[in-house]
């Protein structure tokens, strides 16, 4: 092998840069379809200078001993996509095994910082029979795999900042570089568990386990936001478990059930109530108390008969007297629930 490795790079640079092109439309090729966030994906050619410094460091003597000339990079959004990813290429692409690095798994429990998957691989068979491929026989190119919060932390910890080394300041800073390591490990964890429980609801939707107006908690603080907006509540269930048992032994299973009984003339006594007494804000008047004022008003009887089981208590006897004020009659009211009982 020629050693004159300044002479034979520009000799290969061009040839280099057609390789990474290649190897990109390869990538893109792969993971077209896949089912994950359509990744970010670039190359690049190992600089000159870096190539140099490289050999020098290493000790290389033969150049087949360097693997990272034709650099890909792949970044996906999540974790899962980005194992998904790393699985389609080992499928699709020769892998030189000896030289594939999982940076997560080389770290041990306590330890945190750069996490990316490098892959070093060469192009099959299927693709150097082409004319266009025959020039990349046996040449190797590095992917590296990461999410995005990975690839945002490792583009700033590998900046210039190493210049600092030696310094007071530069302990203080790798110290942050590793607990925002740390931190965005724990965030990209979190992505991930969000986005599986977006996949799962879509898959849900799609076979029918779902509908938009069933009684989801989401779903009835986003209907009761949109209607109630103005009312100085607070805008959240306490107990949501509670009150979705209530609406269905009431005879309420959906959204719009629920309007029939959350009428225009219950809602105009809520809201003069409010007004009358003056108040800015009731902080034990949630969306729990909301639902449950509509049963009462728009059916005591069926609320008493149906749905109370005299485990909740009221916080204070503004919501009595709120319900109380509706009736011209409150007598069954009364015999139902005692002052002290709400």
């Amino acid at each position: 092998m020629n050693k004159n490795f300044s002479e034979w790079y520009d000799q290969n640079c061009a040839t280099f840069r057609e390789c990474t092109e290649k190897m990109i439309e390869i990538l893109n090729t792969i993971i077209k379809g896949a089912d994950v966030i359509s990744p970010f994906i670039t190359g690049r050619v190992k600089d000159r200078d870096s190539f140099l410094e490289k050999i020098e460091r290493k000790k290389y003597d033969d150049i087949t001993q360097m693997t990272d000339i034709v650099g890909t990079r792949v970044i996906a959004y999540t974790i899962k996509d980005a194992e998904t990813i790393c699985t389609l290429i080992g499928k699709e692409l020769v892998l030189d095994d000896d030289n594939c690095i999982d940076k997560a798994k080389k770290k041990e429990a306590d330890q945190v910082g750069y996490l990316s998957t490098h892959l070093i691989v060469l192009i099959p068979e299927k693709y150097l029979s082409k004319a266009e491929y025959e020039k990349f026989k046996d040449y190797k190119c590095e992917i590296q795999i990461r999410t995005l919060l990975q690839h945002a932390w490792a583009e700033i910890e590998h900046g210039e900042y190493k210049v600092m080394d030696g310094t007071a300041a530069f302990y203080d800073m790798k110290r942050q570089f590793n607990l925002t390591a740390a931190m965005l490990e724990v965030a990209d964890k979190e992505l991930q568990v969000l986005s599986d429980k977006i996949v799962d609801f879509k898959r849900r939707k799609d076979n029918g386990e779902f509908k938009p107006d069933s009684l989801s908690e989401h779903n009835m603080c986003k209907y009761l936001e949109q209607r109630f907006s103005s009312l100085p509540i607070s805008r959240s269930f306490n107990d949501w478990e509670e009150i979705h048992k209530e609406l269905n032994l009431y005879g309420i299973e959906s959204i719009y059930d629920f309007e029939k009984c959350s009428n225009e003339m219950l809602i105009n006594h809520i809201f003069s109530y409010f007004e009358k007494n003056e108040l800015d804000k009731r902080v034990d008047f949630n969306y729990g108390t909301l639902v449950r004022s509509f049963m009462i008003m728009y059916n005591k009887e069926r609320y008493f008969t149906r749905v109370w089981d005299r485990k909740w208590v009221s916080e204070s006897a503004f919501i009595y007297d709120m319900w109380e004020s509706y009736f011209s009659n409150p007598d069954y009211l009364r015999a139902h629930i005692s002052r002290y009982e709400v």
